[in-house]
């Protein structure tokens, strides 16, 4: 079971890692955060009922248009879901909230010492450089964010909550019409 395991995790990396080599330049275009992330959550529906975990929208009438590339936009939301969801503990929430200016802020109860925090990796100044020690879906997600222009990281949080913070180049309009 343990072997079989783990032979599924390396599987599921490596196709993030062929998924992730056959990106180019990005070609940015005008993008519906909202909706596109809509659409990962409900593509990871059933991640979400095996860990009886859910997502929980904080709704304030951001929708706010993105300027990146749609693949890449894909891309980084799925992995970075994923990854937090696989350190959110069991039977708790995962809080999706869009603010202003193409922000997504991804707030969620960690398991606990079962591995560390996401943004225990960011946060960390050792000698070695943060990349080094990211996850690697997190790793690729955070490179194509800020390869489309964006950033990544990581709020400030109480006791076991993690607030991960996504900032997305706004387009031209910046408002769905």
């Amino acid at each position: 079971e343990v072997v079989g395991g783990d032979i599924e995790r390396m599987d599921e990396l490596l196709e993030v890692m062929i998924e992730f080599a056959d990106f180019s330049q990005p070609r940015p275009g005008d993008l519906a955060l909202d909706d596109k992330l809509r659409a990962i959550v409900v593509e990871l529906q059933a991640e979400c009922a095996k860990r009886q975990t859910q997502f929980a929208w904080q709704e304030n009438g951001a929708a706010h248009v993105v300027r990146a590339d749609e693949a890449h936009l894909a891309y980084i939301l799925r992995n970075v879901l994923l990854a937090t969801l696989s350190e959110t503990k069991i039977g708790s929430e995962i809080q999706l909230q869009l603010t202003s200016k193409g922000v997504l802020m991804i707030s969620h109860l960690r398991e606990e010492p079962r591995m560390a925090s996401i943004g225990r990796y960011i946060e960390n100044a050792s000698s070695r450089p943060i990349e080094s020690i990211l996850p690697l879906r997190v790793l690729l997600a955070k490179y194509l964010l800020e390869k489309n222009g964006g950033r990544f990281n990581c709020e400030p949080s109480e006791g076991d909550r993690e607030i991960l913070r996504m900032e997305f180049p706004l387009a031209e309009h910046g408002q769905k019409n």
